[in-house]
């Protein structure tokens, strides 16, 4: 049971697209991802996701498949996307920052802040006034 060419091409697209697996490692994640599938008869709309601990349990039983296959399949099918929250400062914190400066760095900590400028566009704006 092969999965869709196009739910196979648009996963290789999203894994190069967002960077969160290098290109070279690409072909290893769909063949990983295929193996499961298949062990998991998947169907669309079917959640597969609890049949990870069977299928790993079946690879690492396998004596054909070496371990460093086993962690790279886990590492395949285990793959979450990890996010870096931005840091958010309280109003209070952010006024703790802005009672340090003074002059032209408070107007522009102040007009970085309350647009959402970055800062060369805000040097930039400083500078034409």
């Amino acid at each position: 049971m092969e999965w869709d060419y196009k739910i196979k091409k648009d996963f290789e697209s999203f894994l190069s697209r967002t960077g969160l697996v290098h290109k070279d490692k690409i072909k290893y994640y769909v063949y990983w991802i295929n193996k499961f599938l298949y062990f998991s008869r998947y169907r669309p709309n079917k959640p597969v996701s609890q049949n990870i601990p069977s299928y790993l349990e079946k690879l690492e039983k396998d004596e054909r498949i070496k371990d460093w296959q086993v962690k790279q399949a886990a590492d395949t099918v285990r793959a979450k996307r990890r996010f870096k929250l931005p840091v958010v400062l309280s109003r209070k914190e952010v006024n703790s920052l802005f009672s340090y400066l003074s002059g032209q760095y408070l107007l522009m900590a102040k007009l970085l802040y309350g647009s959402g400028l970055r800062l060369l566009v805000g040097i930039s704006c400083i500078q034409t006034i």
